[in-house]
């Protein structure tokens, strides 16, 4: 407690000054976002940060994390024409993440400091061919789709590249991109051709279907030295939406393989199971040389994985109630991979994963809400784990384990006056429940060791 107490002025201070400084930037259209968790564990540790699953596309305890985090983006027109005239805009997106203090789990890759990123810096022009087409090239987060009741990412594609967009087909509208990513732990490169029809009318409601395609190079990104195995992969994902006055719903349906597929490889305990999201920054390369590993890399060129989800959202506009409801079905197929324990050689089966959120919420005022949760996630033959024992020695297994995490949540918001962007701070107390499997490494502290607990904690968002 006496951690948290110490950092709570600190980071209350930022979070009043930031609009200060945003509204000096109004010429420049500056706008940003800003969010601050001091999330709490038993004797006010910091950061209790529970996680369930192999990679971080999943996420239902994400306010127990402690961390600060945040986007600024800017843009400016320099050619701004009428409505057939050719016109041309820059864009760029700041963003900052800053765990205060690792206390329960730890599964990120990387460092644990400030991490700082150019999430977009591009330039795009618009009526170029006189349609309604936009052309752009830079590095970019491109048509980002998530259910953000399950903090569940869909589509994540960035990096740098080029791409037109936004060509009318009369039904619907094309985009198509190119992407070249290089690994941050050296290694080859990875292109992905990115094709996408949205806005299409179907059931009331519009369809976008996301057709993706990637390869690694066989040459180091730094030295140009020809040493890894080609590797491939492909998806499928369809969207649908469907939103009305009071209502919203989403539900999609995605489909990969290869390198889309799933990865339970080495290094041990950064397998990332389904790999819709595979961009190639954060790989390994040691297991695509290509004089090692080569049947595991032919489990993965066989390898698939598929996910269905559905998130609704109901907000009436007359009763001062509103619900958010989400689930997800993920099965990842490793394609007759092979792993080791205890010099016996088994086969990895197939993992599962179910998970869903309710979150009913009253309004008491205009500015006050309350709110409860229930979340779960439900994982059959997840990833291997590493644990950390009592007596501090750490026992490591490759075998495929159960995971499951329940969590019910209730949580006091308030949205005070803005100055013209908006504020919002959510106070949240919780219990969760999880069996021992779901620790992948538990570190030193008052959650070791247990298998149930109360975690709560603050979140401040700022955006303007």
């Amino acid at each position: 407690m006496k951690t948290f107490l110490r950092l709570l002025p600190g980071w209350m201070f930022l979070f009043l000054m930031l609009p200060l400084h945003a509204q000096v930037q109004e010429d420049g259209k500056l706008h940003g976002r800003v969010t601050i968790n001091l999330g709490l564990g038993p004797g006010g540790s910091l950061g209790p940060c529970l996680r369930s699953h192999g990679d971080q596309d999943l996420q239902i305890a994400r306010d127990d994390c402690a961390e600060t985090e945040g986007v600024f983006a800017w843009s400016k027109y320099f050619i701004r024409g009428g409505t057939q005239q050719i016109w041309a805009r820059a864009f760029i997106d700041l963003t900052f993440r800053a765990p205060m203090e690792r206390g329960w789990v730890d599964t990120t890759q990387g460092t644990n400091g400030l991490v700082l990123g150019n999430r977009n810096f591009y330039a795009e022009v618009g009526n170029f061919w006189g349609g309604k087409e936009v052309v752009w090239v830079g590095n970019r987060s491109y048509d980002y789709e998530d259910l953000w009741v399950l903090d569940l990412r869909i589509l994540d594609q960035h990096g740098p590249g080029l791409g037109v967009g936004n060509i009318d087909l009369g039904l619907g509208y094309f985009a198509s991109a190119f992407f070249r990513v290089n690994s941050k732990n050296g290694g080859p490169s990875q292109d992905t051709i990115d094709l996408r029809w949205d806005r299409v009318p179907l059931w009331g409601g519009l369809l976008k279907v996301a057709l993706l395609q990637t390869r690694t190079l066989s040459t180091d990104s730094k030295t140009g030295a020809k040493r890894f195995a080609p590797m491939s992969g492909s998806q499928l994902a369809l969207i649908h939406r469907l939103e009305d006055e009071d209502s919203e719903n989403k539900f999609f349906v995605q489909a990969g393989q290869g390198l889309y597929g799933g990865n339970d490889l080495v290094p041990f305990d950064q397998g990332r199971g389904a790999e819709f999201n595979n961009t190639g920054e954060e790989r390994d390369p040691a297991w695509m040389e290509s004089t090692l590993y080569q049947a595991e890399r032919e489990a993965v060129k066989r390898s698939q994985a598929w996910r269905v989800g559905n998130q609704y959202l109901l907000y009436p506009e007359f009763l001062p109630f509103s619900l958010q409801l989400a689930a997800l079905y993920e099965r990842v197929d490793f394609g007759g991979l092979h792993y080791m324990e205890d010099s016996v050689i088994y086969d990895r089966p197939r993992m599962e994963t179910r998970a869903w959120m309710l979150r009913p919420i009253w309004d008491i005022t205009a500015r006050q809400s309350l709110a409860l949760s229930q979340g779960v996630v439900i994982i059959q033959n997840g990833l291997g784990h590493r644990r950390r024992l009592l007596d501090n020695t750490v026992t490591e297994s490759r075998e495929p384990v159960d995971r499951s995490l329940r969590r019910s949540e209730f949580a006091y918001i308030v949205r005070p006056l803005g100055w013209g962007g908006g504020t919002e701070t959510k106070f949240h107390v919780a219990y969760n429940e999880w069996n021992p499997e779901t620790r992948r490494d538990v570190s030193r502290g008052p959650l070791q060791n247990k298998s149930q607990g109360w975690t709560g904690g603050i979140t401040m968002s700022l955006w303007w």
